[in-house]
């Protein structure tokens, strides 16, 4: 069964044009409602001028949202995301313009930004205001063999730890992270959130990598 199908002509201005040509990218992005559990989806790509043809097909995974327990959404790796008054468009949520890093590949003078929103968070008293702690750290991919597992050498290489407050059940966390003093690599970003008042917690993980300039 069809759920969602989309086809869009994107035209780059001329004022972009040389952006585009120094960077070789461009983002666009759909909006899909889709109901919770697995699917199948395709993308393609066409560039009629050059008679270049891109197809992409794989899984999703779309989790279900109540409102009876913590939950985090997917952490999205992000090149910037900064303030915005539109309240259009793909790359827009929250009141936030968000540029994405879908191949989530940085260089180590790159910060990297990310973003999530944190849902059903439980508020303290009647004052309607919650607290929750967020602890993130970053790993290497590879397994640490087994003398560090024995004797717990150090594996994380970067982490730290910040408590929120908000107004209401829900919030957007967004955070940098200085990659200057890592090595080229391949890395697993660790987001733990903690409820405060619930003590619930809920860990999200994402693979990302740093080039060597």
């Amino acid at each position: 069964e069809k759920i969602f199908n989309a086809r869009e002509t994107l035209r780059i201005p001329k004022e972009e044009l040389s952006k585009f040509k120094n960077e070789r990218r461009i983002f666009n992005s759909f909006v899909c409602n889709t109901p919770p559990g697995k699917h199948h989806f395709v993308f393609e790509l066409l560039n009629p001028l050059r008679k270049k043809y891109f197809r992409e097909e794989g899984e999703i995974s779309v989790p279900a949202f109540g409102r009876s327990r913590l939950q985090m959404s997917d952490i999205l790796l992000a090149y910037r995301v900064e303030p915005t008054a539109d309240d259009g468009g793909g790359n827009v949520r929250q009141g936030f313009r968000i540029i994405p890093n879908p191949a989530a590949v940085y260089y180590p003078d790159q910060p990297l930004f990310l973003y999530c929103e944190v849902y059903n968070l439980l508020p303290k008293g009647s004052s309607g205001v919650s607290y929750y702690e967020v602890e993130n750290t970053v790993y290497k991919a590879s397994r640490p063999n087994l003398l560090k597992r024995i004797f717990g050498a150090a594996t994380r290489s970067v982490g730290f730890l910040n408590q929120y407050e908000v107004a209401g059940r829900d919030d957007v966390l967004i955070q940098t992270i200085d990659l200057s003093n890592l090595k080229p690599g391949e890395y697993i970003l660790e987001l733990k959130v903690e409820d405060l008042m619930t003590r619930e917690k809920v860990f999200k993980k994402h693979h990302f990598e740093i080039k060597a300039p």
